[in-house]
Order: C-alpha cells, then sequence, then structure tokens
C-alpha cells in the first residue's frame, strides 16, 4: 500500500478558516460602524429639533403668543412645550423633543417675562 501523506487538504482547511475568520471579523466591523453613524445621525437629529423648537419658542414668548401645551411639528419630529407659571414675572417652561424613531429630550428653562431672558437651563434625556 502506498502512503499518501497530503498536505493539501489541511493547507486548504487552514486557509478557509483564516479566511472566514476575517469576513466575520470585518462584517461585525461595519455593522458596529453603520450602527454608530446610525446613533450619531438620531442625536444630530434630536439637537437639531431642540434648536428649531428653542428659537420658535423664544420667538413666541418674546411676541406673547405661547401658549400652554404648544406644539410644534418639524421634518424630523415634535417639540412639546408646557409652561407652569411661577410668578407674574417668572415661568417654568417643561420642552421635550420627541424624533419619529421615539428618541427623546427635555429640557427645563425658566423665563423671565421683565428681563425677557432665560434664566435657568436644565437639559438631559429620558
Amino acid at each position: 500500500m502506498k502512503r499518501d501523506s497530503g498536505f493539501v487538504l489541511p493547507l486548504t482547511l487552514a486557509l478557509m478558516l483564516i479566511v472566514s475568520t476575517l469576513v466575520l471579523y470585518h462584517t461585525e466591523r461595519y455593522v458596529s460602524e453603520k450602527r454608530f453613524f446610525f446613533e450619531q445621525s438620531e442625536i444630530l437629529k434630536i439637537d437639531t429639533l431642540l434648536q428649531m423648537g428653542m428659537v420658535d419658542l423664544l420667538r413666541d414668548l418674546q411676541e406673547e403668543t405661547l401658549r400652554n401645551n404648544q406644539r410644534y411639528v418639524y421634518e424630523n419630529g415634535i417639540v412639546l412645550v408646557r409652561i407652569r407659571f411661577e410668578s407674574e414675572e417668572r415661568m417654568e417652561l417643561t420642552v421635550l423633543a420627541k424624533t419619529f424613531q421615539d428618541r427623546q429630550r427635555y429640557v427645563y428653562l425658566n423665563y423671565d417675562k421683565k428681563s425677557k431672558a432665560v434664566t435657568d437651563w436644565v437639559e438631559g434625556q429620558l
């Protein structure tokens, strides 16, 4: 009987294992980067939404056309404003910015009617 000591099959299996490992590594890295960029775009959307809402809110406060439970609807989501009057000169506002993907960020602020300025600002995420 002839002695068969082949090296092609073990070499092929070793190369396939290395190639498969590299493909899995790069696939996982791609998926991870894709999730990261999606999260970054969502953060940018909620920041933009909050900024647009605050511009409209401050305009309505200066024009004194703001009403309780005000709602601003934008392309990326909704900004809700609730007002609580602490005194005749001071209001506490709660602003909730919400994207259509259910990302939320809130802002509590105090507004002084006399000086027409924001006195306190606290921002957070739900």
